[in-house]
């Protein structure tokens, strides 16, 4: 971990009321319900997380992980 990891990119969920955060500093997604207005569980995922991208009916989240070499 350096101290340039961190939040990276972000993607609204339409449908469920949710964005999701890549936080490539702890490899991970964060996810918050815009509703209730606080953060959910946290996806785990690769290492370093740098972009998120959402298929437009919602089902698939992708995430591109820098140091782990596979989406």
């Amino acid at each position: 971990l350096t101290a340039n990891e961190g939040l990276e990119d972000m993607v609204m969920d339409q449908a469920r009321q949710r964005i999701y955060i890549a936080n490539s500093g702890l490899n991970r997604v964060e996810v918050f319900d815009i509703r209730r207005k606080e953060l959910l569980a946290p996806i785990k995922v690769g290492q370093l997380p740098r972009s998120l991208a959402m298929t437009p009916d919602g089902a698939v989240l992708y995430v591109a992980n820098s140091a782990s070499e596979y989406i």
